[in-house]
C-alpha cells in the first residue's frame, strides 16, 4: 500500500496524488491549447482564405462594370457618330435638292422670260400694224368723211387689235402661271 507521510493537515500519501492530477490537468489542458490553437490557426487560414475569394470576386465585379461602362460608351459614342454622319449625308442630300430645284426654277423663269418678250414683241409689231391701218383708214376718212364703210373697218381693227391684245395677255399669263 501507499505510504502516507505526515504533514500540517494530516495524513497525505505518497506520492501526492494532488500533484500527479495537476500534472496530468496540465497536459491535457497543453494539448487542448494546442489543439485549440490549430482549430484557431485553421479557421484563420479559411477565413484569410475566404476574404481573398470575396475580394478576387469583387475585382472581378468592378472589372466587368468597369468594362461594360467602357462598352457602353463606346456604344453610345458609335451610335452618336453614325447619327451625325446620317445627319451630314441627309443635310448634303437636301442642300443638292435644293440646289437641283433653283437651278429648274431658274431655267423656268428665263424660259417664261423669253416667252414673255417674244410675245410682248409680237403684240407691239400687232399694235403698229394696227396704227398703221388706223393711221390709213384715217387718212381715207379724211378724203370721204362720209364714208360709212371706212368707219367700219376701222371701228372693226380696233375690235379686232384689242381683241387680239387680250388673247396675247391671256396668253402670257397662263404661261407664266403654268411655269
Amino acid at each position: 500500500m501507499a505510504e502516507m507521510a505526515e504533514g500540517l493537515t494530516g495524513l497525505t500519501p505518497v506520492p501526492d496524488p494532488t500533484v500527479l492530477t495537476t500534472q496530468q490537468l496540465l497536459r491535457e489542458m497543453a494539448k487542448q491549447d494546442a489543439s485549440l490553437q490549430k482549430e484557431l490557426t485553421a479557421f484563420h487560414q479559411l477565413m484569410d482564405e475566404k476574404f481573398r475569394s470575396v475580394d478576387q470576386q469583387l475585382q472581378l465585379v468592378e472589372r466587368q462594370r468597369v468594362e461594360q461602362k467602357s462598352d457602353t460608351k463606346a456604344a453610345v459614342d458609335a451610335a452618336l457618330t453614325a447619327q451625325k454622319e446620317a445627319v451630314k449625308e441627309q443635310t448634303t442630300a437636301t442642300d443638292k435638292a435644293i440646289e437641283k430645284t433653283e437651278k429648274g426654277t431658274n431655267e423656268q423663269l428665263k424660259q417664261i422670260t423669253i416667252n414673255f418678250n417674244a410675245s410682248m414683241t409680237n403684240l407691239q409689231d400687232i399694235i403698229n400694224d394696227v396704227k398703221e391701218r388706223l393711221t390709213k383708214i384715217e387718212s381715207f376718212r379724211i378724203g370721204d368723211s362720209e364714208n360709212k364703210s371706212g368707219n367700219q373697218a376701222t371701228a372693226a381693227i380696233a375690235v379686232l387689235g384689242a381683241s387680239l391684245l387680250v388673247s396675247i395677255v391671256a396668253v402670257v399669263i397662263t404661261l407664266i402661271l403654268r411655269g
